[in-house]
């Protein structure tokens, strides 16, 4: 007798969701409206996630700094060792730059064999 009332009260009762991380349950009271989502916490449970439009009219509106790919510490190194800046206090004069941001594109360069390193420390380009 207690099952079947339990489910017409289930029943009677509209189950709600939540529209941020799907969860779903049962109010306490008819027509009562939760503060928060029982499992993900959020106040805005019964809110819509806006999202930011991807649209081509936004992309033209960037910056063009946006569009613009950066150099890497590897290809700055790389372009002034190609100058003829060998040292590695040279390449640092060039670049304006702390010697250990130097030295960590250095090594990457040389564990891709993209560069060399003679006996009395100066790098060049491997052909």
């Amino acid at each position: 007798m207690k099952l079947t009332r339990l489910k017409s009260i289930k029943t009677a009762i509209k189950q709600v969701k939540c529209l941020r991380c799907g969860h779903k349950w049962f109010p306490k009271k008819p027509g009562f409206k939760a503060k928060t989502c029982p499992s993900c916490h959020s106040p805005y449970w019964d809110l819509p996630i806006k999202r930011k439009s991807t649209s081509i009219a936004s992309k033209k509106n960037s910056t063009k700094f946006e569009n613009s790919k950066a150099p890497t510490m590897q290809e700055l190194v790389l372009k002034s060792i190609k100058k003829g800046n060998h040292l590695r206090k040279e390449i640092q004069k060039d670049l304006n730059v702390p010697v250990w941001n130097i030295d960590g594109a250095i090594t990457k360069l040389r564990r891709n064999r993209i560069i060399t390193v003679s006996g009395i420390g100066r790098y060049y380009e491997k052909k």
